[in-house]
């Protein structure tokens, strides 16, 4: 079990939830949330999200693309702790579960909904899998962004709203930015790996130092945007809640740029609590605001 747990990547899965519930608080103050929705969201994306770690698992190793110097949390499959068969059927079973999880969200939501769910799978498998695995060719960034951002809150707002109100997409594009953080942290770490093996990520086409200022962009960008905005309508007081989390998330950019590494494994954790943080305030905001 603590094999599977290890292939499922926990510190990852905030990336699917942490969009669903800005949705749903965007919902509350549009004043139709359903809890139905949003607990079939939640299990769905969870499910969904499993499924990508282990599609990327099985993919990875598959491809090569995953050696014995890997520098980050142990591979399942590569490592010979789950056959590649193995992971090929959780990877299947998970987006299976996933879709049973999402057929009440589909037949409320209809076929925008049903869209959105096989476009998301089919990107979770082809994101290190199929022909053209995106995260080989530098897309890997761009995907995360607009799934767990745009099309996360988005698809989660129209269900509870049956809307497409502009600000769900502003807050969606926010939200985004975490996933391109984490991303950051792995592509960076992996570096010198996916130069040797032909992963050629957005770091690998311009360096190591790309990543870390990918990284520290998006997480200063994703507290300073709403926090101007909050000055501008008079909200002070969340503005200063908000710019005490971009002060922590400050701190931590700065740590982040001065370590290498096995040592930047740290961050994936610390993104994913300030994920989490970050959605706690604006979800409050969102809501009572």
């Amino acid at each position: 079990m603590k094999v599977w747990l290890l292939a499922a990547r926990p510190k990852t899965l905030l990336a699917g939830l942490c969009p669903v519930i800005l949705g749903a608080s965007i919902a509350y103050q549009m004043g139709a949330l359903s809890w139905e929705v949003l607990g079939l969201s939640c299990i769905s994306v969870l499910l969904l999200q499993v499924g990508t770690n282990f599609a990327n698992d099985y993919s990875d190793a598959l491809n090569g693309k995953d050696t014995t110097q890997r520098l980050g949390p142990q591979r399942a499959t590569q490592s010979g702790l789950i056959s590649v068969s193995q992971m090929r059927g959780a990877m299947i079973l998970m987006f299976v579960l996933s879709v049973l999880a999402a057929l009440p969200l589909m037949l409320r939501g209809g076929g925008v909904i049903v869209g959105i769910g096989v476009v998301s799978i089919l990107c979770a498998y082809l994101y290190t899998g199929g022909p053209y695995p995106l995260a080989y060719h530098g897309l890997g960034d761009i995907v995360a962004w607009v799934f767990f951002g745009p099309v996360a809150v988005m698809g989660t707002l129209y269900l509870h709203t049956f809307t497409w109100p502009l600000f769900g997409l502003y807050w969606g594009a926010l939200m985004g930015l975490f996933s391109v953080a984490l991303l950051a942290v792995n592509n960076t770490r992996d570096f010198r790996e996916d130069t040797q093996t032909g992963k050629r990520t957005l770091v690998v086409r311009f360096g190591e130092r790309f990543g870390r200022i990918e990284y520290a962009l998006a997480l200063f960008i994703a507290s300073f945007v709403p926090a101007g905005q909050m000055i501008m309508t008079g909200d002070y007081a969340w503005a200063l809640l908000t710019v005490g989390v971009l002060l922590l998330k400050a701190l931590i950019i700065r740590s982040f740029l001065m370590r290498k590494g096995s040592e930047l494994n740290y961050f994936l954790g610390e993104t994913a609590r300030l994920m989490l943080l970050y959605t706690v305030v604006m979800a409050s905001y969102i809501c009572w605001g």
